[in-house]
């Protein structure tokens, strides 16, 4: 079992009620049974306070991310990772996500974001004269955004979706293994996306051999569909540093998965260089939308792994 534990966002009285908390005193539990009594007496409602001081309770989510947005508008130094338009999609993104991951869920999320804008700018120089670099000096617009972290925020999505519908119409328990599998497949559309990003990067800037993943073929560093030695040890290795993250500080996901989590990444990766190299000119699909796809690849290889070994 996962050690990742899903807090509702749905908040029924009844549900309300029912629910485990880990008090930390005798005084905290009673305290939750006087407010049950007091409710049912109609003399007040004080479960209400603890409704809405839940940490990952939509309103407080809302509150954190407009200070948050508040806080990147008014820094323009906040612009070299995402351009102003951005910093509002990613205030959205945030809220679904921190409702429901949490802080775990959310920050490694954060992590991605500040590691994939630190790898950009590695060898820019070359970049730059070789023009292989990313546009805006790797600022990311709102395109940039959903297509990374699109998967991301359908498997968020899903979890909100099971925990609504648990109790009166699907049991507790499958709900919560439901949405740990939702968690590893978030975890894994998350570090596919940093190895990446991570590969292609480090690809650009010192891959002393590029091949063309179909045939083999030498071909120019920064050419779609493209692969080096250099660029997919990097990105091995940056899919294993996000796993282990998911797990020790995070909590995310069980040791059992990482190895999963790696070679998901890993394989899914793979597949985004064929699209890249095979379909990505003949059909003009945007490089967003590739990277859309492989981290739904992604998530959903983890979904059905999971679901299959019953991780």
């Amino acid at each position: 079992m996962s050690a990742f534990v899903i807090v509702s966002p749905v908040y029924r009285s009844t549900h309300l009620f029912n629910t485990k908390f880990h008090c930390s005193s005798h005084k905290s539990t009673k305290v939750l049974r006087t407010n049950r009594t007091l409710t049912m007496n109609g003399s007040t409602n004080l479960s209400t306070l603890f409704q809405y001081t839940t940490p990952n309770h939509p309103l407080i989510s809302l509150c954190i991310h407009s200070i948050l947005l508040s806080a990147f508008i008014l820094n323009p130094n906040s612009q070299s990772m995402l351009t102003k338009q951005a910093l509002f999609h990613a205030a959205a993104l945030g809220t679904v996500l921190y409702i429901a991951f949490g802080l775990n869920g959310w920050t490694l999320c954060v992590l991605f974001l500040l590691f994939g804008s630190r790898v950009t700018k590695i060898g820019s120089e070359i970049k730059n004269r070789e023009k292989t670099n990313q546009s805006n000096d790797g600022a990311r617009g709102p395109e940039n955004l959903w297509g990374a972290a699109g998967a991301a925020a359908i498997c968020a999505t899903m979890v909100l979706v099971f925990q609504y519908l648990s109790g009166p119409f699907l049991d507790k328990a499958v709900v919560e293994k439901v949405c740990s599998w939702l968690a590893f497949s978030y975890v894994c559309a998350v570090t596919t996306k940093v190895s990446d990003t991570t590969s292609s990067e480090i690809g650009k800037a010192y891959g002393k051999t590029t091949y063309l993943i179909t045939n083999l073929q030498r071909v120019p560093r920064g050419t779609e569909g493209a692969v080096s030695v250099e660029g997919t040890l990097a990105g091995i290795l940056s899919s294993i540093i996000f796993g282990f993250l998911a797990r020790i500080p995070l909590n995310l996901i069980g040791f059992d998965k990482i190895p999963f989590v790696v070679a998901i990444a890993f394989v899914s990766t793979t597949v985004e260089s064929v699209i890249g190299a095979e379909f990505q000119s003949k059909f003009k699909l945007s490089n967003e939308f590739v990277n859309f796809l492989m981290t739904f690849i992604a998530s959903t290889l983890a979904f059905l792994t999971a679901f299959t070994l019953n991780l």
